[in-house]
């Protein structure tokens, strides 16, 4: 090859060589400004899931304060993980929608029993710390073990699940250290249930009230349950004495 056609092949090359760094640095700045108009600012967050506890528009505005990036530089995992650090949520997803919305899937704890002075439980009975919420003041208050948290919660499930039969709920539960269990219902009865079959005695109570104390509902003050067959009533006094009157009344008026 003679020295011209030798020159004239190393020119090809370079100018190959330099079109395709002019090709790349033009690719390379379309992909910039297109990445650009992608990665937009978010223009609406949205809060997905039933919320009880949070307020939708101040958790909303909260997480548009937090958002860092565009719709393509934000790091979903790590705004997830921020989020969870609220007492009140107990799992977040976080996913774009286009052209510019941020969408956050809020599953919020669920706390259903005050945990004596200790907080409160969920439905798993997991300890809640830093809840803050009048609506709290009216959960049921469950009283045992520090470590018997979720055992409580169990039963106080089943317990207001069987007692709901007769028309009555759980105000609160608790037991002792030998192991007794006591319930006191919203209208104020004390029934005791001992250590063991709590269903099954809770079936008796509704069979009782349904049968005989039903209509005596105001009346009565505390039911036993810890005998193997029927149960002990406690009256309240004032009332007790109310009632016997009216029943005596009714045996002398028939006499």
């Amino acid at each position: 090859m003679s020295g011209l056609n030798l020159w004239l092949y190393r020119l090809g090359q370079w100018l190959a060589l330099g079109l395709a760094v002019v090709v790349l640095a033009l690719l390379l700045i379309g992909a910039n400004r297109f990445y650009t108009q992608l990665d937009r600012p978010f223009t609406h967050v949205v809060v997905d899931g039933p919320l009880h506890y949070l307020e939708r528009e101040q958790l909303s505005a909260e997480i548009e304060q937090r958002v860092s990036g565009g719709f393509l530089s934000v790091d979903l995992i790590a705004l997830a993980e921020d989020l969870e650090k609220n007492p009140w949520i107990a799992s977040v997803q976080v996913r774009r929608r286009w052209p510019a919305e941020l969408v956050v899937e809020i599953v919020e704890e669920r706390p259903v029993a005050r945990w004596g002075d200790r907080g409160f439980l969920n439905d798993a009975g997991q300890p809640l710390q830093a809840l803050v919420s009048e609506k709290l003041q009216q959960l049921p208050l469950l009283s045992g073990a520090q470590d018997s948290a979720p055992e409580m919660v169990a039963s106080y499930q089943l317990l207001a699940s069987l007692l709901q039969r007769s028309g009555q709920g759980v105000a609160e539960l608790s037991r002792n250290s030998r192991g007794e269990w006591q319930l006191i219902t919203r209208s104020g009865i004390e029934i005791a249930l001992g250590r063991s079959d709590l269903a099954e005695k809770m079936r008796r109570f509704n069979a009782i009230w349904a049968a005989q104390l039903k209509t005596l509902a105001g009346q009565v003050s505390r039911v036993d349950l810890r005998y193997p067959n029927g149960a002990a009533v406690a009256w309240r006094q004032q009332e007790k004495q109310a009632a016997l009157n009216i029943n005596t009344n009714q045996l002398i008026g028939r006499g």
